[in-house]
């Protein structure tokens, strides 16, 4: 405290307040924003005839593009769908900038007529328990 300082003892508190309410909020979006939830949600945004299929998820090896390449922010998620014939999913996902969450870049599934990407993406999945 400077001398001088004619500052209420109650605006004080309430800075400190929201401060620390400021910095829980931020806490609390980056963890509900975390793990195979939100690429879950995302994912059935995405793809719809997921339906109420239950969805294994586990985060994959670091995405390094076909290319060599590596995005910022990207990540590969592998997992498996019950009650399809070849379940296996692989969803290359893309955290925003911002805490508001994942989108979804490109999705692999077993279920559909595969491309070469398709493949590549379901391969860089092996070895990967959901």
């Amino acid at each position: 405290m400077m001398i001088g300082d004619k500052t209420p003892g109650w605006l004080r508190i309430l800075g400190i307040v929201a401060a620390l309410g400021l910095v829980g909020w931020g806490a609390w979006e980056k963890w509900t924003n975390s793990g195979a939830g939100p690429v879950e949600r995302a994912l059935r945004q995405n793809d719809p005839s997921f339906g109420e299929a239950v969805i294994h998820l586990a985060e994959g090896p670091n995405f390094i593009d076909s290319d060599g390449s590596q995005r910022r922010r990207t990540r590969l998620w592998c997992g498996r769908v019950d009650g399809r014939v070849d379940g296996r999913v692989a969803v290359l996902m893309r955290h925003s900038r911002k805490w508001t969450g994942v989108s979804v870049e490109e999705v692999a599934s077993g279920e559909t007529a595969l491309t070469d990407r398709a493949r590549w993406l379901l391969s860089k999945c092996e070895g990967v328990r959901p």
